[in-house]
């Protein structure tokens, strides 16, 4: 399936309702310290993509003054334009596909060093 969605031949059929639009998934870095649209971007179904390699290109946080200069580079203008055209990339048309049953969470975790427990937080 992965090679049909990476072609786009799978869920470009339906209606993206992008979370980042909504402010319900903020902005990430990656280790290698390029700027994405979200962490789910980082992920391995988006690595062919020439959208998703044009933001890598123009991502890297320390060449910029801020967030801001990145954004208005034209492959994030160009990745903004393709969500209102409801394409974005792979992993868009998994993470933000309109009419998602509700009953779908994202549970993320994080360590507490000082009272040495994992804490969970619940999205929706």
């Amino acid at each position: 399936m992965s090679s049909d969605l990476q072609k786009g031949n799978i869920l470009n059929k339906f209606k993206l309702d992008p979370k980042c639009f909504k402010n319900e998934l903020g902005y990430a870095v990656t280790n290698r310290s390029i700027l994405l649209p979200c962490c789910r971007c980082d992920d391995e179904l988006n690595n062919n993509d020439p959208l998703y390699k044009q933001l890598c290109s123009v991502g890297d946080i320390s060449c910029y003054d801020s967030i801001d200069d990145i954004l208005k580079t034209k492959p994030w203008q160009k990745f903004f334009k393709s969500l209102k055209n409801n394409v974005g990339l792979p992993v868009c048309r998994i993470s933000c596909k309109a009419n998602i049953a509700k009953e779908q969470k994202q549970i993320n975790q994080e360590y507490d060093p000082e009272n040495k427990k994992i804490l969970e937080h619940i999205e929706k």
